[in-house]
């Protein structure tokens, strides 16, 4: 069967193929209070336990689960309530939250809060104490002892006034002390650091070879080591193969940096790539729609980004519709994008929208040389037909009246050895089914719209190699054809597909 990489490296033999900053004195702004950026930070986690609507035993009706959960804390100059994010069934559900303060905010109180499918927020008792029963003032020294605390549901309650309140396992909660990431069962572990300016707990730089295997370990009683695998964001998810819930095997040595947010866990490998992703419309008029990236540089701007169209290097890639992707009547648009993935100076994640919040595609990972429809996963198959028929397309609009009958020799025998690269049910969904404008008859006198495989098997004739699955074939210094092939002359310029030049599988990387 053949594979992807003979494609690219048959692609690729057919194409020959420190800013100085000064220092500055000036005043020292004021700084208001509230502007102040955050120095210290904890995680905040519950244990739903009893009402753990994966629990076989959960005390709530099944129609009624937990549906959420939100933390609320107040104190010297802070009262917040936060949303946190569901973690991972492991026995029981858990919730949780980074928590990030200021040197002047200290915490006094806190409780949690559930949501219950039907029945509403369901408060939990208060608590005055924070990791010990010691500690009844939360502050930047007091949290220096610990990375979690974790709190935890129990199905008893109390009324205050008109309010029933469910109670909490330990008024403290548990801690852990110690955060580390493991490699490859190495010692010494990594401790993780506190950034509560970026309310995350992070490691970087750190190294992982070919081979090897990542993870986190902590002490106490809190649950999070064993959760990490499921709290991967998509982009990390690429990264990572095989393992456990608790560590998995990098798909590509290198230097990564990881950071753990109140939602997620994402993993950064550096090393950035300059490349194209191929955006699929379902209309034959110009976009009107945005790309918003993030996960590095944020190259897009803020929300909703960019239109398309104003991409610097964008190109529509079927001549505004003479190449029909997929087939059909009425054309479909594609756009080859300009994108940097990667970290750190590029992005991982995009989106399309149509410059409101209100319509938003699928959130993805970038990859490279992908197809992207408004909803599914990056397609690398689909992309790889599209570089593919643009090659083909690029050798037609360099010749004499755009006619394949006026392709030479070596060129259309690279056509005819790249179609023949690919597996053949890749060429019958994004190729061979492809339709593309050309004159009717000999006369030029009215266009129709012929399968590329028939184009390619024009391409076999005049390099006299046959074509996979074709009904013709070539013997000695004859093509035999049915009936109902044609012998095609396109001679509808796809202009803007003159103007790209397809040097798509020599990807620039740029260092780090």
């Amino acid at each position: 069967m053949k594979k992807g990489l003979i494609f690219a490296t048959t692609l690729a033999m057919a194409l020959g193929v420190g800013v100085a900053v000064g220092a500055h004195q000036g005043k020292v702004a004021e700084v208001k209070a509230e502007e102040a950026p955050n120095t210290w930070m904890f995680r905040a986690q519950l244990n739903l336990a009893e009402c753990s609507p994966h629990y076989a035993e959960c005390v709530f009706p099944e129609d009624k689960p937990v549906v959420g959960a939100k933390f609320h804390y107040w104190g010297t100059n802070v009262d917040v309530t936060v949303d946190a994010s569901y973690m991972v069934f492991k026995t029981f559900d858990y919730y949780g939250v980074n928590v990030s303060l200021r040197d002047d905010q200290t915490i006094t109180g806190a409780q949690w809060i559930i949501d219950q499918k039907d029945e509403g927020y369901k408060y939990s008792v208060d608590t005055h104490k924070f990791g010990s029963d010691d500690v009844t003032v939360l502050d930047k020294s007091a949290a220096e002892d610990f990375y979690i605390i974790e709190w935890q549901y129990k199905h008893e309650w109390e009324k205050y006034g008109d309010v029933w309140k469910w109670k909490l396992l330990s008024e403290s909660g548990d801690t852990a002390s110690t955060f580390k990431l493991d490699i490859n069962a190495a010692d010494p572990k990594v401790p993780l650091e506190k950034d509560p300016v970026n309310n995350c707990l992070k490691v970087t730089n750190f190294t992982v070879e070919n081979g090897e295997w990542i993870g986190f370990v902590n002490n106490g009683s809190v649950q999070y080591a064993s959760s990490t695998k499921g709290m991967l964001d998509e982009a990390s998810k690429n990264l990572v193969h095989g393992g456990a819930d608790n560590w998995y095997y990098v798909n590509e040595g290198g230097e990564y940096d990881v950071f753990i947010y109140s939602d997620c866990i994402s993993l950064r490998l550096y090393g950035i790539e300059e490349v194209s992703i191929y955006y699929v419309t379902d209309s034959a008029d110009a976009t009107v729609d945005y790309i918003y990236t993030w996960g590095g540089a944020g190259q897009f701007g803020a929300f909703p980004g960019t239109p398309i169209t104003d991409v610097v290097g964008v190109k529509e890639l079927t001549g505004n519709g003479v190449l029909h992707f997929q087939g059909g009547e009425t054309a479909k648009l594609i756009y080859s994008i300009p994108v940097t993935i990667g970290y750190p100076s590029g992005d991982t994640m995009f989106m399309f929208n149509n410059g409101t919040a209100e319509y938003k595609s699928d959130e993805r990972a970038l990859v490279g040389e992908a197809a992207y429809w408004w909803t599914g996963p990056a397609n690398i198959e689909a992309g790889d037909a599209i570089e593919f028929l643009v090659y083909a397309e690029t050798r037609r609009n360099e010749v004499a009246d755009t006619s394949v009958c006026n392709v030479n020799k070596v060129n259309a025998k690279a056509i005819v050895d790249l179609y023949n690269a690919f597996d053949d049910d890749i060429a019958a969904t994004y190729i061979d089914c492809t339709t593309v404008y050309t004159w009717k008859d000999a006369s030029k006198t009215e266009n129709t719209l012929v399968s590329y495989k028939k184009v390619v098997e024009e391409y076999g004739r005049i390099a006299e190699v046959a074509v996979d699955g074709s009904s013709l074939y070539f013997d000695g210094l004859n093509y035999s054809i049915n009936n109902n092939a044609v012998i095609i002359i396109i001679a509808v310029a796809s202009t803007s597909v003159l103007a790209f030049t397809i040097l798509l599988v020599f990807k620039k990387k740029k260092q780090k």
